[in-house]
């Protein structure tokens, strides 16, 4: 298993980039707040083609700004 990152650290390291974390550490607000990093893109899809690869809890990060005029489900 590979070292846990903090989504700031993350955010830094995968700029602009759709991140898939393993076991990821979940506020109990249910933010993000960290997680092993298994795999990134640039390309959601493939993130998403990719998810089912690896086993347990899962989480995406986006690292980039979210458009205003996009919606986002949580």
């Amino acid at each position: 298993m590979g070292k846990k990152l903090l989504v700031k650290t993350i955010k830094e390291r995968y700029r602009d980039e759709w991140v898939l974390l393993l076991n990821p550490d979940i506020s109990p607000e249910t933010k993000v707040e960290g997680g092993e990093v298994v795999f990134h893109s640039k390309d959601r899809g493939e993130v998403h083609r990719r998810i089912s690869e690896f086993k347990g809890n899962k989480a995406i990060v986006f690292t980039g700004k979210i458009p205003e005029d996009v919606g986002v489900l949580l």
